[in-house]
C-alpha cells in the first residue's frame, strides 16, 4: 500500500557514512585553539564551503553553524559564534567563496 510505504520510510534507521578521510571537529566554546581552529578550516576550504544552520527556535539566533569543505566537517556551537575569528566573517562576506546547501537563502542571512 501507498500509504504504508510513504511512513515506513520515515521509521528505516537511515546510516550515512562520512568519505574515508573525511576529518569532523565540533567546537563547542570559544577559545584560542577554536578560532586557529577555524582559520587553518578556512584556509583549507578552497572557495568552496558545504554551509548548513540549526536555528534556536524561539528568537531566530543561530544554535549551530555547520561547514563542510572538501575533506573537513566543522561544527560550531552558538557560544563559538559570539565573538568568532574575523576571518569567518570574511569568508562569508566574500563572494569568490561558493556557499552551497539545501535552504542556503536563509542560513546566509
Amino acid at each position: 500500500d501507498e500509504l504504508q510505504a510513504a511512513v515506513g520510510c520515515y521509521r528505516a534507521p537511515r546510516v550515512y557514512q562520512l568519505p574515508q578521510g573525511m576529518r569532523v571537529t565540533a567546537l563547542e566554546a570559544p577559545s584560542e585553539k577554536a578560532a586557529r581552529c577555524i582559520v587553518d578550516f578556512l584556509e583549507d576550504a578552497q572557495g568552496l564551503l558545504g554551509l548548513d544552520t540549526e536555528w534556536e527556535s524561539a528568537e531566530r539566533k543561530v544554535a549551530l553553524l555547520q561547514l563542510a569543505s572538501r575533506r573537513q566537517c566543522l561544527l560550531l556551537r552558538a557560544a563559538c559564534l559570539r565573538s568568532p575569528p574575523a576571518a569567518l566573517g570574511i569568508a562569508m562576506a566574500d563572494k569568490f567563496i561558493l556557499k552551497c546547501g539545501v535552504g542556503i537563502a536563509q542560513d546566509v542571512r
